[in-house]
């Protein structure tokens, strides 16, 4: 961990404000500016970080990457609610606001599923932790598959190199057919080859991506 200066927050003559920083790589891109995730990222760059020191924090950026993710691109709606305070205040104890549209949801593949695998001990652990987040899986049905590998046949033959495998066009596919978006960082082909998939780049800092999710509208 470098040295730092601490600095207390009424020395600042405005308070400041947390948010997205400004960048020139287009608008499907979005750097967070959180000081907290930046401590994070210089935790994981450490040289003497444990194991577990790792994966604790990057369990954290993870999960804060997808609630940002999910709080600025699921569609909300106007919504209504009970509180505890309804019973003795009915007129102030209904909460009004802004909320995440129940008619959508974040889901995953079974590529995904695979990929996030190997950071929990026990299956048990990985569906519990999904569940947590509100994500849910589905798996790729015979449509997509086949688009995936028709999409990859044209790719090749164009002279797109190996580094890009079907797991990726598989990734994407279900993105076009099963949702409606694809959360993940472009590494030069998914523009190309899904053109009209929209797609959610997040970043801290110009560091790592969140989690491959696709939203889905009930269809």
């Amino acid at each position: 961990m470098p040295n730092t200066q601490a600095r207390s927050p009424q020395s600042d003559s405005m308070p400041r404000s947390y948010g997205e920083l400004e960048h020139r790589y287009g608008p499907r891109v979005h750097i967070l500016d959180n000081p907290l995730l930046a401590t994070a990222l210089v935790h994981l760059a450490d040289p003497k970080v444990s194991h577990a020191g790792l994966m604790g924090h990057l369990r954290m950026i993870y999960r804060a990457l997808c609630v940002h993710a999910c709080g600025c691109e699921l569609p909300t709606t106007e919504a209504q609610a009970p509180t505890r305070m309804a019973e003795r205040h009915p007129d102030a104890g209904i909460w009004c606001g802004t909320a995440l549209d129940p008619t959508h949801e974040v889901v995953v593949c079974d590529i995904v599923h695979s990929e996030l695998a190997p950071a929990f001990a026990a299956e048990t652990g990985l569906r519990v932790a999904l569940d947590k987040m509100g994500v849910s899986f589905e798996s790729i049905s015979p449509l997509t598959a086949w688009l995936a590998g028709s999409i990859f046949r044209d790719y090749r033959r164009a002279g797109g190199p190996r580094e890009h495998l079907i797991p990726d066009f598989l990734i994407a596919a279900h993105a076009q057919c099963q949702a409606d978006r694809l959360a993940a960082r472009d590494r030069g082909y998914i523009r190309s080859c899904f053109g009209d998939l929209p797609l959610l780049q997040l970043q801290i800092r110009n560091s790592i991506p969140i989690l491959r999710t696709a939203r889905r509208a009930d269809r």
